[in-house]
């Protein structure tokens, strides 16, 4: 299922990018304009009942979200300092999830 649901998506995509490099770039920005449109509509059709999940760990999604930016960073400059720091923010991580209940 997720193998048919990553093709449909990959065809679509170059479907898509052919169709989008045919039109002007300044049309390009309706999209977000559109998105901002219709996004009281997309609000207002939300359930107003919350959910019974357990609390967010913002520690474990802080550390995280930080060592993979600097996983990301260190493709695009080649900053080993980079690369150091994120593989130090994942160990940091591995021994905090291995703690946590």
């Amino acid at each position: 299922l997720f193998t048919a649901a990553y093709q449909l998506s990959a065809s679509i995509g170059v479907f898509a990018a052919g169709i989008l490099s045919s039109i002007a770039w300044q049309y390009l920005f309706l999209i977000p304009a559109i998105t901002i449109v219709f996004l009281p509509v997309l609000v207002k059709c939300l359930p107003t009942k919350n959910g019974i999940g357990g609390k967010i760990d913002k520690l474990g999604f802080t550390v995280f979200g930080i060592a993979v930016t600097l996983l990301t960073l260190f493709f695009s400059y080649k900053a080993w300092g980079l690369l150091l720091g994120s593989i130090v923010l994942f160990v940091l991580f591995a021994f905090y999830i291995m703690k946590a209940k």
